[in-house]
C-alpha cells in the first residue's frame, strides 16, 4: 500500500512524470500498477500500461501504441517507423501533462 500511494502521489504532483516499477518476476508489478492506476483515475482518467520486461518486448509495445494512437503513420510501416512514431506522439504530449506506469 505505501508503495501503490509513493507513486501515485508522485504522478499527481509532477506535471511529467513517468513512472516505471521493476522487479522479479512474480513481485507484484502489475498488480501495484494497476492499483496506482485505480489511485490516480479522478486525475489522470486516460493512462497506457506497456510490458517492459525485455527491451524487444517495449520495442513491440510503442509500436502496437503507435499503430493505434498515431496519426499520419502509414498502415504498413515498419517496427522502427512505428516506434519513433510513438516516440514523437508521446513526446508531444509531455508538453502538456502525460503519465505512464508500466
Amino acid at each position: 500500500d505505501s508503495l501503490v500511494e509513493e507513486v501515485a502521489g508522485r504522478l499527481r504532483g509532477s506535471a511529467h512524470c513517468v513512472a516505471a516499477l521493476h522487479g522479479e518476476s512474480g513481485a507484484g508489478k502489475t498488480v501495484a500498477a494497476i492499483a496506482v492506476g485505480f489511485a490516480t483515475l479522478a486525475e489522470l482518467p486516460w493512462q497506457e500500461f506497456m510490458q517492459g520486461s525485455s527491451p524487444l518486448t517495449f520495442r513491440q509495445e510503442l509500436a502496437r501504441f503507435a499503430r493505434t494512437h498515431a496519426t499520419g503513420l502509414a498502415a504498413d510501416a515498419d517496427e522502427e517507423e512505428a516506434v519513433e512514431a510513438a516516440r514523437r506522439w508521446l513526446h508531444s504530449r509531455m508538453v502538456s501533462r502525460w503519465r505512464s506506469v508500466s
